[in-house]
């Protein structure tokens, strides 16, 4: 059965590794682009895994900042995976990013 709910999701970090994301997470995103997300700046507050990943990026509010991502466009299926894969400690956002192609989108 394919899933026809679409929900936009900003990467950040290692979801920007195409590897990562669609071999490992085994996501298989509807469209990508290149977005960014202002008013924030990328962190590495949250401590990863010797030697494998030696911190997990996160994004705080700052004020004349940016965040470069991608913009990706995944079904539930893969968006409730995904929550599953990553850290608890993240707190999910609605927040405009602006996609190359698409433009703002929330």
């Amino acid at each position: 059965m394919t899933d026809d709910i679409w929900t936009p999701y900003f990467a950040f970090g290692a979801n920007l590794n195409k590897n990562t994301f669609y071999n490992i997470r085994k996501m298989r995103p509807r469209r990508t682009e290149r977005a960014v997300l202002e008013g924030y700046e990328l962190k590495f507050t949250e401590p990863g895994i010797p030697w494998i990943e030696p911190g997990f990026a996160s994004i705080e509010p700052m004020e004349n900042s940016v965040v470069h991502g991608v913009l990706y466009e995944i079904n539930s299926e893969d968006f409730r995976r995904l929550n599953l894969s990553e850290s608890a400690n993240y707190e999910r956002l609605d927040v405009p990013v602006i996609g190359e192609l698409s433009g703002e989108v929330l």
